[in-house]
């Protein structure tokens, strides 16, 4: 079959469009879907199911995820999820299906439902960080469909139960939030840390206890184990899985997460039960114990804290005996027990986690601060990290010899970079970057021209721009086009989620206070128009949520003439951002007909 091919004709599209649906969506087009109203009543739905969890009302909430499965608002905002708001690479599954046209989602909507079937899975390999391969399981598009469906019911509930200290693969919260709740636990306090790994994840959770822990009605459980079941085809090896959810796949995320749902809990009541003594002998209270404590967790990684090492060594063995009977084990070669200040079991001070490097390091007398603390916490970039960034940067210009593509290459992956570590970084990091950075552009441009005096290549290639000299090049007008270095990124410290907080708890107040405060560090163009638009997307007029898709939008296309000014730009859904372009493209397409004659 081949990969390469971006759409399957409608002929080999096989969908069941038999399937008895509501009235309503026999007669009408894609384009002519109202999804304001669409988006509204999922929405509510989803609100009442948060709450219902939170109550405890299991029969209530099974029938409100049965009412949402099979309303055609909610299997209408699933295809839109897997057919247009993914904005990654297109992989496509064994139907080899890459794209959907519009005219084809329709009747993939007419023939959803969570039948209890699963069609076979693709693997593919991708390389990982260590160099070893990683196996991706990717669904064809009616499955990815069904579990966004499936995704709609099942998520409210579980972000109304999950832990407040797990960021990984949920909604509004990110790797950022799991860093600054390391800081907050570190900042005042040297500490004893378990920096833990779970070996092979994905792989290896037990299928049945994963069910049992569901505790989903029949017709949903049925469908998530025919999931877990799915043949898998590896070239052309056929496996059948006993155990392990398929990465890949659009519920994967939130099963891994249900799976390892109560290690906090377990981590805090082995905390207040372990006794432990203070330096004169007396037994401290477990409320002392459990507040200077802290689990976080970022999907199969996590880290717990405690200034008593008693208890870390009590966690560390209840955690294990408690991942048994998932099938899961810690990774006895990525898992240390580590003193943040100083050695501790042949040890390095310190940890690493989420590519940041974690460490209390001593300072002079004179920057103790108020506390008199012999030493700071310092987060910053791992070695790993910086190796890494170089690495890849120091590839790119081996492959690109045009300097218009490295300026704009290199500008792409320094803004990344530092967008990511500027919460946690110091200056000094971000100096050394740049220093490393300039020598491989040096190297870059001595390539070049290996006949050309070096001066005069410096002169050519670097000009002084606000104080320091920056590479680019110059235009026919006289503009000079040049690089971006990490020091123009600002520190800024990032404000963790509050508590449990959810995007379904229904306060649109606080999430587009929070909304606003994460793309304020990101893009200020952006959070400009934002503000302009009311936090409303110019197209369908719906308010942004945390987990959409925002672009900017030329108003006027620049093909068209139109400028790169902010009178010129809108924020629009990424979906909407589609809809626009291909009206545009089809109007222009009219225009061209009438004009050479052919209509």
């Amino acid at each position: 079959m081949n990969n390469n091919r971006r759409i399957m004709e409608t002929s080999k599209y096989k969908i069941n469009t038999n399937v008895k649906t509501r009235p309503g969506l026999n007669f009408i087009r894609w384009n002519q879907i109202d999804w304001i109203e669409v988006s509204v009543t999922v929405n509510r739905l989803q609100r009442k199911i948060y709450k219902t969890a939170i109550k405890g009302d299991r029969k209530r909430l099974h029938k409100l995820q049965r009412l949402l499965i099979g309303l055609p608002h909610s299997k209408c905002l699933a295809v839109r999820k897997v057919t247009q708001d993914n904005r990654g690479k297109k992989t496509a599954g064994i139907d080899g299906i890459l794209f959907v046209k519009p005219e084809d989602r329709l009747p993939l909507v007419r023939g959803l439902n969570l039948d209890g079937r699963a069609q076979k899975i693709r693997r593919v390999w991708i390389p990982r960080k260590d160099k070893k391969m990683r196996p991706l399981g990717i669904p064809t598009m009616e499955d990815r469909a069904k579990q966004s469906l499936a995704l709609l019911a099942l998520e409210p509930e579980w972000e109304a139960r999950f832990e407040p200290n797990s960021y990984g693969f949920r909604t509004g919260r990110s790797a950022h939030d799991a860093m600054e709740a390391i800081w907050v636990s570190l900042n005042k306090r040297e500490k004893y840390a378990l920096d833990a790994d779970i070996s092979k994840c994905f792989e290896r959770i037990n299928h049945q206890h994963l069910l049992q822990k569901l505790q989903t009605f029949p017709k949903m459980e049925r469908q998530i184990g025919a999931w877990l079941r799915a043949g898998i085809l590896d070239g052309k090896d056929k496996l059948f899985p006993t155990e392990g959810t398929p990465q890949g796949g659009v519920i994967s995320p939130l099963l891994s997460n249900v799976a390892l749902h109560g290690i906090e809990e377990l981590a805090m009541r082995i905390t207040e039960e372990c006794k432990v003594t203070d330096e004169h002998g007396y037994s401290i209270s477990p409320f002392f114990k459990k507040q200077s404590s802290v689990l976080v967790r970022y999907a199969d990684d996590f880290v717990f804290i405690s200034p008593h090492i008693e208890v870390v060594r009590a966690v560390r063995t209840g955690i294990e005996a408690w991942l048994q009977p998932i099938g899961l084990e810690l990774n006895a070669n990525k898992t240390k027990l580590v003193h943040t200040a100083h050695k501790h079991a042949n040890e390095e001070p310190g940890f690493e986690f989420l590519g940041c490097a974690i460490i209390h390091r001593p300072v002079s007398k004179y920057k103790t601060g108020r506390l008199n603390k012999p030493t700071k916490l310092f987060m910053t970039a791992s070695k790993e990290a910086q190796t890494r960034h170089l690495q890849s940067i120091k590839d790119m210009l081996k492959e690109t010899q045009n300097i218009r593509e490295v300026v704009r290459k290199l500008n792409l992956k320094v803004r990344g970079w530092s967008n990511y570590h500027k919460t946690q970084m110091n200056s000094a990091t971000f100096s050394y970057m740049d220093h490393k950075v300039w020598q491989k552009l040096l190297k870059w441009v001595k390539r070049k021209h290996p006949t050309k005096p070096i001066r005069d290549i410096y002169r050519r290639y670097f000009k002084k721009v606000e104080n320091r000299k920056r590479f680019g090049y110059a235009l026919e007008s006289g503009k000079w086009v040049h690089e971006f270095v990490h020091a123009d990124t600002a520190i800024r410290r990032h404000i963790k989620v509050k508590g449990k907080r959810s995007p379904f708890d229904g306060d649109w107040l606080y999430w587009s206070r929070r909304n606003q405060m994460l793309i304020k560090g990101r893009n200020r163009r952006l959070l400009k128009l934002l503000k302009e638009q009311k936090w409303k997307c110019a197209w369908c007029k719906l308010a942004f949520l945390p987990e959409d898709a925002i672009e900017i939008d030329h108003i006027v296309p620049k093909v068209d003439g139109g400028k790169n000014t902010m009178s010129n730009l809108q924020a629009l859904h990424g979906h909407c951002h589609d809809i626009k372009t291909r009206k545009r493209k089809a109007r222009n397409d009219t225009r061209r007909k009438r004009t050479t004659g052919t209509e």
